[in-house]
Parts: C-alpha cells; sequence; structure tokens
C-alpha cells in the first residue's frame, strides 16, 4: 500500500490458475525467482517474462519449487555444485576487503577470488560525466539523483569511520521536521560538494529519516532542539505583550473626564439655548401689485358708492 494513494489489489487464485496457470507450487516458487520477505532481491537477472517462459517449459505436473531447489544445488556445498554463495563483510576504513567467507569449505574458491576483491568508494564525479556521456543527463539533474544515495552511503558507515571515507554532502543544519510517505524525517541543509559547479543554489536542501540522522548527529539535533524551544518562548513572550497593550488600549486613561450622568446632559443642553440670543426675525416686504389688478379694484369701488340699495332690483315673488 502507499500512503499517497491508499488501495489494495486483489487477485483470484482460481483465475491466476486458469489463465496464466499459476498453481501454489508454481506461485512460491515465482516469489523466489521475482522476490518477496523471503528473499527480497530475487534471483538476479530473472524477471516476470522469463519466470514465465521456465514455468512453460515444466512438464504438465512438476514441481516448480523442487525443480528450482534442484537447479540450485539443494544442499550442494558438500556435492561441490556450481553455485556460490559468497558473503563479503568490507570496512569502509580499509583499502581491501577481508576474506570471502563460503559456509561449508570451498577454501580453492576462496583464494581464487580473495585476491580480486578491492574496496572502492563511490566516485560521484565520474558517475555524473558516465550519465553525461551514456545517458545524455545534465550534470545538475544527476547530480539531484545522486544526492539522496550518498546521504545513505554516509549513514551506512561503521562507527569510528575517518572523515576521509564520506563521500555524500556535509550537513549543515536542521531546519525542519517533516513526514515523507509516512516517514518522520528531517529537512536539513548540505553543503554543496566540491566538484559541483553547476547546481546554482548555494547549499542543498534534502529530507532524511530521523533515526540514523539522529544518531550521526547529536550535537546538530540538539541544536536544532534548543532552536526551535526558543522560538516557541519567543512567540509567547510576543503573544503576552500584544495582549498587555491591548489591555492598556481599553483602560481608560487619566485625564479624561468621567461621563456625565443622564439628567445632567439634558440640563447642559437647556442652558446652552437658552444662553444663546434668538435670531432676528426676517423683515416682511409687501408684495407688489399689477397694474392691471389696481385698476379694477378702484373701478369696484367706484361702483359700489354710486349705487345705492332702492336702485338694487327686487326679486320677484314666486
Amino acid at each position: 500500500m502507499d500512503s499517497r494513494d491508499a488501495h489494495v489489489d486483489w487477485f483470484e487464485s482460481c483465475r491466476l490458475a486458469t489463465q496464466l496457470g499459476l498453481g501454489r507450487d508454481r506461485l512460491v516458487a515465482l516469489a523466489l525467482l521475482l522476490g518477496c520477505d523471503y528473499a527480497p532481491g530475487g534471483t538476479p537477472g530473472v524477471g516476470p517474462a522469463l519466470a514465465l517462459k521456465f514455468f512453460r517449459c515444466l512438464p504438465p505436473g512438476a514441481d516448480a519449487t523442487a525443480k528450482l531447489l534442484e537447479a540450485g544445488g539443494g544442499g550442494g556445498d558438500a556435492d561441490g555444485c556450481g553455485v556460490l554463495r559468497r558473503f563479503i563483510a568490507a570496512s569502509a576504513t580499509s583499502a581491501a576487503a577481508p576474506a570471502i567467507r563460503i559456509p561449508g569449505g570451498q577454501p580453492k574458491l576462496a583464494a581464487a577470488y580473495e585476491d580480486r576483491v578491492v574496496w572502492r568508494r563511490p566516485r560521484p564525479l565520474e558517475l555524473v560525466r558516465f550519465c553525461l556521456d551514456r545517458l545524455e543527463w545534465a550534470e545538475e539533474y544527476t547530480v539531484a539523483k545522486l544526492l539522496p544515495l550518498l546521504c545513505i552511503w554516509d549513514e551506512q558507515l561503521p562507527e569510528g569511520a575517518s572523515a576521509g571515507c564520506s563521500v555524500g554532502p556535509r550537513p549543515r543544519r536542521i531546519l525542519a521536521e517533516r513526514i515523507r510517505a509516512g516517514v518522520p524525517c528531517y529537512e536539513v541543509e548540505f553543503h554543496k560538494l566540491e566538484f559541483d559547479i553547476w547546481t546554482e543554489s548555494e547549499f542543498y536542501t534534502l529530507c532524511v529519516p530521523r533515526h540514523p540522522f539522529c544518531q550521526l548527529h547529536r550535537d546538530m539535533l540538539a541544536g536544532f532542539e534548543q532552536l526551535r524551544l526558543q522560538e516557541k518562548e519567543d512567540k509567547l513572550k510576543a503573544k503576552q505583550e500584544q495582549q498587555k497593550q491591548k489591555k492598556k488600549k481599553k483602560k481608560p486613561t487619566e485625564n479624561r473626564k468621567p461621563a456625565p450622568k443622564p439628567g445632567e446632559a439634558a440640563v447642559k443642553i437647556d442652558k446652552f439655548f437658552i444662553s444663546q440670543p434668538l435670531p432676528p426675525e426676517p423683515l416682511v416686504r409687501p408684495r407688489r401689485r399689477s397694474v392691471l389688478v389696481d385698476s379694477l379694484s378702484d373701478l369696484f369701488a367706484d361702483i359700489s358708492l354710486s349705487t345705492s340699495a332702492a336702485e338694487l332690483p327686487v326679486p320677484a315673488e314666486s
């Protein structure tokens, strides 16, 4: 399962047997060839296509696991079989690897291979040149892909190894804690390699697992923890200072007058309007009348004076 894309693939054994011809014994043999928990590396040079071709060559009903053990020699060290199982124990501080130990004997074979095995450290610059010539990879791209491998190499060096055995970049400081694919890591800043003239940045930034890194660089880890603790204290002090400033702003100042009571405010408003003089009344100007209106009013006034009450007509009785 992958933590970033969590899902489970499941297969039916009946379909594997009918469509691919993989029964129980052949599934066990396939796991030994391609790799499983008991044989993580599998068989070198054997892939899915070659494994299926091997199964097709077997007669029907044959035990594939038994055929593999028979081809591998079974307990063949005593019979002098051709399968050589080599266990090389090398030290990074020595120039040559120690003697090869083969279970069950074979001193002649051990002596033949003893002079050929030489312990060598990785040479990153030559790998960068090789990738540029054969794969046409840019130097900066190759260095970026090579850095995690060099860090793993340095982490696996035995205790007491000299500083000259290291081939990877030297760590400068720890930046932060990270989680990569569910694995706790440190985001670490590294110094550049001496031959790296292609990377534009001044330092490398990589995520490395916490467990081996904290054991190899305990002083750097202690400095990182102390710095992080100091940052937390500074943030707490700044937060407390902000809270104090807010409380000071909310408190009334000493020079400020107390707020008046509700009745006092109304009395002060009345006194203010009484003390103020009233504004003068505006002058009313007579409205000018037109000439036509004046002549009509004079005419009706003369008529009313010359006409008496006797001269007025008397209405007829009905």
